[in-house]
């Protein structure tokens, strides 16, 4: 089903294209108004792409911000991205 994806690059650059979704992962991380959200990464020199909930699609550039400080250790990193993806959880079920 062609359905409208918001997708940011690995640039946080963002662009709209209509891609065809299999109807179990629209179901799954659709928004209010039917819409997707993906990003891509480089895994192993391999451009891929994630579907995320829009909530956590917004919430990439703050973990990007983490994980790019160089004087924080990698522990640190992962337990200050695993808080921000609680606060948005936690949004969410309360909105």
């Amino acid at each position: 089903m062609k359905t409208k994806v918001y997708i940011k690059d690995i640039n946080n650059q963002v662009s709209e294209e209509f891609w065809d979704i299999p109807i179990e992962t629209i179901e799954k991380f659709k928004d209010e108004n039917g819409n997707l959200y993906a990003i891509f990464v480089i895994e192993n020199g391999e451009k891929k792409h994630y579907f995320l909930k829009k909530d956590l699609w917004d919430a990439q550039e703050e973990l990007d911000d983490i994980f790019l400080r160089s004087n924080i250790p990698d522990v640190i990193k992962e337990e200050m991205a695993k808080n921000v993806i609680k606060r948005k959880i936690k949004q969410r079920d309360k909105g």
